[in-house]
């Protein structure tokens, strides 16, 4: 997530655009889970358009943003699942792991198999995660190849010129 998260959006004047990221990346490595969960539901899995740009620039300055179109009723979808992984890890560490006496058998079989019926849970959201991440960094390459083809230098040069 944090990966993404970093990767996802670049925007402001192109002289500290650098400094900007990096200012980014320091707060997302931070971050808690819960404060990862919310980020990618506010800026990511959002069917909220960005705000448009400064009024006036002074310099070059860009945008560029991913995020997965989607309905209210998918956004909320993935917001509850995210939501719940939060939720059971945060349950894991500070209180099962706390609470439990581990020292009977049966309480460590019981125990492992609440581990296990979370991991499977987790590597589910994960694999979906997995494929919109693989779409947008497909995307990104293309998009790339693009904007380096005479055809996007020519398309580029003229937004830049009106």
């Amino acid at each position: 997530m944090k990966a993404f998260l970093k990767a996802s959006g670049h925007e402001g004047y192109l002289s500290d655009i650098y400094a900007r990221q990096q200012k980014k990346n320091e707060s997302i490595d931070r971050n808690s889970m819960g404060q990862l969960v919310k980020e990618m539901r506010e800026s990511v899995f959002t069917t909220v358009e960005p705000n448009d740009g400064p009024a006036e620039v002074e310099e070059p300055w860009f945008r560029f943003v991913s995020t997965f179109e989607m309905n209210d009723a998918t956004a909320k979808t993935w917001a509850e699942q995210l939501a719940e992984l939060v939720r059971q890890r945060n349950d894991l560490v500070h209180h099962v792991l706390a609470d439990k006496d581990f020292e009977s058998v049966e309480v460590c079989e019981r125990f492992l198999l609440e581990l296990d019926r979370q991991n499977d849970h987790t590597k589910l959201v994960w694999s979906q995660l997995m494929k919109y991440f693989k779409h947008t960094a497909d995307a990104r390459k293309e998009l790339g190849k693009f904007l380096q083809s005479e055809e996007g230098r020519a398309w580029f040069a003229g937004l830049i010129s009106n």
